[in-house]
């Protein structure tokens, strides 16, 4: 299956709201991170400059999530095996 359909259908399927920051702080969680900064960007940028009319909605607001660990190999795997529970056989790891 290719990445960017496996991609649409998590997002498709993904709990908005609340769920979302449980998420992001599970995440920081795993990594072993000591800082999570979460910051909602009220700003919206000017559409004439995206590649594309596509892009135009992606212009602002965001969320922008930083912590303070990289990625390890095994994040990375797991990022390119998005939706086939890379967590399992962890039981370090939190929300498996």
């Amino acid at each position: 299956e290719p990445l960017t359909r496996r991609l649409e259908s998590i997002i498709s399927a993904y709990p908005w709201g609340v769920q979302i920051l449980k998420e992001l702080v599970q995440n920081a969680d795993d990594a072993r991170a000591s800082t999570l900064h979460i910051i909602y960007d009220k700003r919206r940028h000017l559409k004439e400059t995206v590649f594309s009319k596509e892009w135009e909605h992606l212009q602002g607001p965001a969320l922008l999530v930083f912590n303070n660990r990289p990625f390890s190999e095994d994040d990375i795997k797991g990022i390119q095996n998005l939706g086939l529970g890379s967590k399992r056989s962890d039981p370090s790891k939190t929300g498996q």
